[in-house]
């Protein structure tokens, strides 16, 4: 088994190849959007008067400047039999609105709606097929990166179970040590000041021990499933007048808890 330093540098390395896997795959995914928004661009040009705003799949017409859309133009995707996607169709949708007239407006508004629908009828074939040819060329470079990704994830997955392995041997080792485990707590602020916080540990169902300074195990069952345990808790002296810290022990405590208690207060 490698160390631990060498097993971090290692962690460390990984983490940066999958960051930087995943900068250059949204990278390529924001170019291919850009790569199939030209394709639309190609084809859905504006009429006088008009906007039209496109993204990778879909084209809004608009009435000059203004948010007004009158039509909007959609490209539909699935996913086919090699789990690829593929765009198979071209919708239409618009906004229904009445008139307070009939002006000469209104007729030009229906023209120019039949004026887009016929280019998404006639050269929807072509519109698709070089969309479709755009996803496929990207959708190599990205293969591949989701390949190096797995990969790598693989790895990382594997270093840290060994990292996680040495840390528990250690903390075991630690805790069945004749002094046990010193608890140093969290440094927090509040109304200006500075204290430390101490962790809780759930030692039965219907029982948790308040602001751990120190835990110790004792002993540990056959089947190691639980352990008798020495904890070390901040609590009041009325004799005393003044808080002190006193060791309680405490049988049969599962072992799920007290790992648990150390990884969520990452003490691990």
């Amino acid at each position: 088994m490698q160390n631990l330093d060498t097993l971090q540098a290692r962690y460390d390395v990984l983490e940066s190849l999958i960051q930087t896997a995943e900068h250059n795959r949204k990278d390529i995914y924001e170019t291919q959007r850009q790569r199939l928004a030209k394709v639309l661009e190609k084809f859905f040009t504006p009429e006088e008067g008009d906007t039209v705003e496109i993204s990778h799949s879909s084209v809004n017409v608009c009435t000059g400047d203004s948010n007004d859309s009158f039509m909007n133009i959609y490209v539909e995707d699935s996913w086919n039999e090699n789990d690829e996607k593929e765009y198979t169709n071209l919708y239409v949708t618009n906004y229904s609105f009445r008139t307070g007239e009939m002006a000469e407006w209104i007729v030009e508004r229906f023209e120019k709606q039949a004026h887009y629908a016929r280019i998404a009828v006639d050269f929807q074939d072509d519109i698709l097929a070089e969309m479709n040819q755009v996803v496929e060329e990207f959708n190599n470079l990205l293969n591949n990166i989701y390949t190096n990704l797995s990969e790598i994830k693989r790895e990382r997955k594997e270093v840290t179970e060994e990292i996680d392995a040495i840390r528990k041997e250690a903390r075991m080792k630690a805790l069945m040590s004749e002094e046990g485990l010193e608890i140093e707590g969290v440094e927090r602020e509040r109304w200006g000041d500075t204290y430390r916080e101490f962790p809780d540990l759930q030692v039965k169902f219907d029982w948790t021990l308040r602001s751990i300074r120190g835990l110790r195990i004792d002993r540990v069952s056959a089947s190691g499933k639980s352990a008798d345990i020495t904890v070390k808790t901040k609590r009041w002296d009325y004799t005393k007048q003044e808080e002190v810290i006193a060791e309680e022990k405490v049988e049969r405590v599962r072992m799920d808890n007290i790992d648990q208690f150390l990884r969520y207060n990452q003490l691990a």
